[in-house]
């Protein structure tokens, strides 16, 4: 819980760096000049969002969200929660 109170209070220049080791370390590598992360990790999801909006001022209207829904999954369950998150 310590490091949660620390990572809360992160300062700008903290928040975009940390932002570029997520993408260094999760992001998508292609050519197609799009930011994309691929988690399953709600908390690393708001954070990966908050790095774009906060530190790379990518509007609303820009970001998209994709989610791969297997056949046996509820979808508007899913599609509920992963609203809520993001």
């Amino acid at each position: 819980m310590k490091a949660r109170g620390e990572i809360s209070n992160i300062k700008p220049n903290e928040l975009k760096l940390l932002g570029i080791m997520a993408y260094w370390a999760d992001g998508s590598k292609t050519n197609d000049n799009l930011v994309k992360f691929t988690n399953t990790d709600p908390s690393f999801i708001k954070f990966a969002l908050k790095w774009l909006r906060e530190s790379c001022d990518v509007p609303e209207e820009k970001l998209r969200i994709h989610l791969r829904i297997h056949k046996d999954t509820d979808r508007n369950k899913t599609e509920k929660y992963w609203s809520e998150i993001t």
